[in-house]
């Protein structure tokens, strides 16, 4: 009776069995329960693929070389080396592996979600003529790729990494090799339609600001650089195309200091100056190097989150003091505001909590 089912009933099924058992063991079970489940089954089977190491990749490649039309259903595709992202960072891959796995993504031409783990630095020319050959949807390269043992992409690959197709993207490099000192900057597409960028880069500014400014409908944005930017207003400019759409920003610094050295003002202006525009921002997550309390007073009626990572290094600069004072004198449309800051005292930390409770925002400090 069952396998009289339609086949769109039948992937129904199928999807569903596959939502309440995380391993894909009691699909592939079902597909030789009944002739007539097969197609429904890999329909749904092969749809979303993981794929950890050379010999599992290996594997599939002889099955799509028995059954190719199987190739053809692949949308989602996850490539590494191990499954533990640790394990595989400590773990210099073989060429092979690397080659069966970039051989995976080359004969699945309707991927259009894409998920990179490091893998050995011998493939990447495959790797990035694979990738160029699609239309992506998302592009997930993370995390750490560019370790001292994994793929080095260079500023220069970004052209064939970010398409014009693509909407979520996401690069985790820790290695100079995007840091292009200002020189060869790689120049996007004009009809970039990215609306989620996570960066996380060891350096690499002007590339970020580059990207930023390149994508001008982004509606989450996610950046992490392991240095103070050099040029905040820079930063802010590159973001202001995006202005009208931007929901959620993350901008950390390492280190996150309160006021940069040698600064005469206590209080960097450029994002004090933007941040009214960005009439749709609910989320607001940033380095007290980017921001200051006197922001505060300009935050869009639309925040409800604010979180703001601070470093209290510099004497003559009391984050605390700055924005109680601010708090006490402003009203906020703001539901949670979290200070990370280890240098606060408990009795500032409580004086803020007051004065939050009494504007109805819940209040934390770490």
């Amino acid at each position: 009776m069952a396998g009289q089912l339609p086949f769109h009933a039948l992937t129904i099924v199928f999807a569903a069995v596959r939502g309440s058992d995380p391993s894909p063991d009691t699909l592939r079970d079902l597909v030789f329960v009944c002739r007539s489940w097969a197609d429904a089954a890999s329909f749904v089977l092969y749809d979303s693929v993981a794929l950890y190491g050379g010999a599992t990749a290996a594997l599939f490649n002889r099955t799509i070389g028995k059954c190719p039309q199987r190739a053809y259903l692949v949308r989602t595709l996850l490539l590494a080396l191990e499954l533990d992202d640790d394990a595989a960072a400590g773990r210099r891959g073989t060429d092979e592996e690397g080659r069966q796995l970039v051989k995976v993504l080359a004969v699945c031409p309707n991927v259009v979600n894409l998920a990179l783990r490091p893998l050995p630095p011998s493939v990447r020319p495959a790797l990035l003529a694979a990738i160029a050959s699609k239309r992506l949807d998302t592009l997930s390269c993370a995390p750490r790729l560019s370790t001292p043992h994994a793929t080095p992409f260079y500023a220069s690959d970004l052209v064939s990494l970010v398409q014009p197709s693509l909407q979520e993207l996401e690069l985790d490099c820790w290695t100079s090799s995007l840091d292009t000192g200002g020189a060869l900057l790689p120049s996007f597409p004009s009809t970039l339609h990215l609306t989620h960028l996570k960066l996380a880069f060891a350096g690499a500014e002007k590339l970020i600001l580059r990207l930023l400014a390149a994508a001008q409908s982004l509606e989450v944005v996610y950046v992490y650089i392991e240095a103070m930017f050099e040029d905040p207003a820079a930063l802010a400019s590159a973001l202001m195309p995006s202005a009208t759409t931007l929901r959620s920003l993350t901008l950390k610094t390492n280190p996150p200091l309160e006021a940069r050295p040698g600064q005469q003002s206590p209080y960097p202006p450029a994002f004090n100056r933007i941040l009214p525009h960005f009439h749709q921002l609910d989320y607001l997550s940033i380095s007290a190097s980017e921001i200051s309390p006197e922001a505060l007073r300009f935050l869009p009626p639309s925040l409800t989150h604010l979180e703001i990572e601070s470093i209290t290094d510099f004497p003559h600069f009391d984050f605390s003091s700055h924005l109680f004072r601010v708090l006490s004198s402003t009203s906020f449309t703001l539901q949670t505001l979290i200070i990370h800051d280890d240098g606060w005292r408990v009795d500032e930390a409580e004086a803020v909590r007051i004065v939050c409770a009494g504007k109805g925002i819940k209040f934390a400090c770490l």
